[in-house]
């Protein structure tokens, strides 16, 4: 996940990459066949649902959206519990599997679902996507509570996802209302890191001129960099291939403020 949601296994993490594609071959929230619309169960505002968000999109798959609600703790029960034992999102049902951790599911839509590919077919522009989706990972996310409880801006936390925050939580909300500096701090280095890859990659878009897995990360990324107050007029390059991918009806769909669980105060704000 980019420096967004991160959360205390809310949203998936970098330390589960390499595991099965697929945790389990039946479920128990919905009987999905390989005839039913796939069914993707995701967070507005988590950067992982985003990107697996905006890859169905740009590949024309038709989709059920089933929002979980990380602030409630919807994540933790036993019928999600059930479905993903990580209690992460996104969870994606596809073709009879249980799909989880972004990367792995834009991989397996690229593998099934080759139409309106993400993925380059000349090897050395994919390798140069590939560059993009470590520095994109967990291991530099800020934890959940930072994200729920610190409100850097008013459009950060709305009222009805603060009232949501445990009375522990609000005992913590002086000393964490100070982290969104050190995230834009983190969050502007890992900026930095992006956009020198950019100087040799990006043409329209991150890797030449056609969107790519690399621009599925890119924008719920910068999203969470305004966010936390980062300067983005440091990262010119970075912003306006923000701009162009942004204006991608795919894109705009797969938009936070697009979802139905949004909070009200937020939604259709693009």
């Amino acid at each position: 996940m980019d420096m967004v949601d991160g959360l205390d296994g809310l949203d998936e993490d970098t330390h589960a990459r390499g595991k099965p594609l697929y945790i389990a071959s039946h479920h128990t929230m919905a009987d999905q066949t390989a005839t039913d619309r796939p069914v993707l169960y995701a967070y507005f505002r988590s950067s992982c649902s985003w990107r697996v968000r905006a890859a169905l999109n740009w590949k024309n798959i038709d989709y059920q959206y089933k929002a979980v609600d990380l602030v409630k703790g919807e994540q933790k029960s036993v019928e999600y519990e059930q479905l993903n034992p990580q209690k992460q999102v996104p969870t994606l049902i596809i073709d009879g599997h249980v799909l989880t951790q972004s990367t792995s599911i834009l991989e397996y839509l690229e593998e099934t679902r080759p139409e309106r590919p993400l993925l380059p077919k000349d090897p050395f522009k994919r390798s140069q996507v590939q560059h993009f989706i470590p520095i994109s990972g967990t291991r530099k996310s800020p934890n959940a509570y930072s994200l729920t409880a610190s409100c850097p801006g008013p459009h950060d936390c709305g009222g009805d996802q603060r009232r949501h925050i445990s009375a522990s939580e609000s005992r913590r909300s002086d000393q964490d209302r100070g982290v969104g500096h050190g995230q834009a701090e983190r969050m502007g280095e890992l900026l930095d890191h992006k956009g020198s890859l950019l100087e040799k990659t990006a043409g329209t878009y991150s890797v030449g001129d056609e969107i790519t897995m690399a621009d599925c990360l890119l924008i719920p990324m910068v999203y969470n960099a305004i966010r936390y107050g980062v300067d983005m007029t440091r990262f010119p390059n970075i912003s306006r291939i923000n701009s162009a991918v942004s204006e991608l009806e795919s894109f705009r769909r797969a938009h936070a403020h697009m979802q139905e669980d949004c909070l009200p105060e937020l939604a259709g704000k693009l």
